[in-house]
């Protein structure tokens, strides 16, 4: 039998978990964001290229540099970015169209090895007041070179590379407009030059190509940008020292966040991030508080089951947030069940390389159940549930 204290306790967080899918606002924390890049031709125009920039201007702004960042706040210009995000819009597009310019020389777009000219056209900031929301600022610019028309870009000769700096994060570069390629996507996780494409010729990856591209994205989703699923999963490793029943609760999460990932990413369900994000993290501090909680390392057999209900009820969730970041990459109509396995081995494999050496590990310093639930499973149950509960608190915009 459960005892009163568990039962009162998962009473509390069911009561908690309504009101926060009522009450969740549209919070998140200072992570860093991929910027992208949408290049494609101008509509009836005799420009070359139309290009859409989204990104988050305040850290451009600030002189962040991003190439070893996963939250603004570890900046040392942390104190710069939020002076620019407590700004109107008004106020940072007056901003962003001074440094335009900046802007210009620090990227560069090349057609045939030579730079193009770039010419402001439009900027787009979102309107948000909460300033614990990333806000997204999109400049829409003309690329132009001497002597170059639309014509020139459907040859299949004429070649696009895009130099992005690393101090500005990661970027995604895909196509729009006409004659481009709806498949086409690059992810420059760390900077650098692109791989030329043209406009005029579709881009059809191998099959190898697709596999390696969503099994990285996968991985790197979770090392070192998954902080949050990092820690759920630790969570799981501290509920027990059974390899059997880390297994089991391990393939239960993947099934699960399988089947959101899966029903998310075809449409069939969408649920704004502002809910789910604060969610996960609820989810993160009630694994932990759970561990907390139980009267022994091992749980008893009602308890196990109860578990695994638990984890599995996560693992849906978890798996709505691993779609609002594969819908940045998106998946080719022509390869959606190949990409969408790609992507969930590679989550997998980010996982397992946290979960078995740490289990190994601790297997072989802590072989006493006692042990390891008074030097591992309590002190890290503790730290996770401290960090689930802040991470709540702050996405829901309270902090």
């Amino acid at each position: 039998m459960l005892t009163p204290l568990f039962q009162i306790f998962r009473t509390v967080f069911a009561g908690l978990f309504v009101t926060m899918l009522m009450f969740s606002g549209l919070s998140h924390a200072h992570e860093i964001r991929p910027s992208i890049m949408d290049i494609g031709l101008e509509e009836n125009s005799a420009v070359p290229l139309e290009i859409r920039l989204s990104f988050t201007a305040e850290s451009f702004l600030a002189g962040m540099d991003l190439s070893d960042l996963a939250d603004t706040d570890d900046s040392p210009e942390a104190s710069e970015y939020d002076r620019l995000r407590a700004l109107s819009t008004d106020q940072l597009s007056l901003l962003v169209e001074a440094a335009f310019p900046s802007l210009s020389q620090a990227v560069t777009i090349r057609l045939d090895d030579q730079p193009m000219a770039w010419e402001l056209k439009h900027i787009h900031i979102e309107d948000i007041t909460n300033q614990d929301i990333i806000r997204e600022t999109t400049i829409v610019f003309l690329a132009t070179q001497p002597d170059a028309t639309p014509d020139t870009l459907f040859d299949q000769e004429a070649v696009i590379t895009v130099d992005w700096p690393p101090a500005m994060g990661g970027l995604l570069i895909r196509q729009h407009g006409e004659g481009s390629d709806a498949n086409y996507v690059e992810f420059l996780e760390t900077g650098g030059e692109s791989s030329g494409f043209t406009l005029g010729e579709i881009y059809q990856p191998s099959f190898w190509d697709i596999i390696k591209r969503y099994i990285h994205s996968g991985v790197i989703h979770i090392v070192p940008y998954g902080l949050d699923h990092i820690l759920f999963v630790v969570g799981l490793l501290a509920s027990s020292r059974s390899g059997h029943h880390l297994l089991l609760q391990i393939s239960l999460f993947t099934v699960a966040h399988t089947l959101t990932l899966a029903a998310a990413s075809l449409g069939w369900v969408q649920i704004s991030p502002s809910i789910v994000e604060p969610l996960i993290a609820l989810s993160i501090a009630y694994i932990a508080i759970e561990n907390l909680l139980r009267a022994s390392s091992q749980p008893e057999p009602s308890l196990r089951l109860a578990r695994g209900g638990v984890v599995f009820a996560f693992g849906l969730l978890h798996g709505l947030g691993f779609a609002s970041v594969l819908a940045e990459f998106g998946l080719p109509d022509s390869a959606f069940i190949i990409s969408l396995i790609s992507f969930n081995i590679g989550v997998e494999l980010g996982q397992l390389v946290i979960v078995v050496p740490l289990f190994i590990l601790f297997r072989l310093l802590l072989p006493k159940p006692r042990h390891y639930r008074i030097i591992f499973q309590v002190p890290v149950s503790v730290v996770i549930a401290l960090i689930g509960l802040y991470w709540t608190i702050e996405r829901v915009g309270i902090l």
